[in-house]
């Protein structure tokens, strides 16, 4: 029997953006897996994390029921709070997704929103 695979190539400068000019938001995404390539229907967990400054109001992307066209999410779990130190908060979410695809496919730039304590956009 011919396995089909997937192969999932995460950039993970480009899978999540935030305002450049900010040093003090750092947005991280990591597959749990050790593999670049995956058994179609096979599932691997998208692990999101975001710190940022405590006084920083964050919009948390509100991802439906797939990544893309070919990556559907199976689960999410609640924003969890991992970490409270030194006035900055890591928030983290993970994601099981899987392909019923063969091919080659990118996980797309997943933007968050914040707004810095005194700042006037959002």
């Amino acid at each position: 029997m011919k396995k089909n695979r997937i192969l999932i190539l995460l950039f993970l400068l480009s899978v999540f953006t935030v305002k450049s000019f900010s040093q003090d938001v750092k947005a991280t995404a990591k597959i749990d897996s050790n593999r670049n390539n995956i058994i179609v229907g096979d599932q691997v967990k998208l692990i999101m994390k975001l710190k940022y400054p405590s006084k920083t109001i964050i919009s948390w992307p509100d991802l439906k029921d797939s990544l893309s066209n070919n990556i559907e999410i199976i689960q999410k779990s609640k924003i969890d709070t991992i970490s409270k130190e030194n006035n900055f908060l890591t928030l983290s979410q993970t994601y099981t997704i899987t392909s019923f695809d063969s091919g080659s496919f990118y996980i797309p730039q997943i933007r968050f929103r914040y707004k810095k304590a005194g700042d006037t956009t959002f």
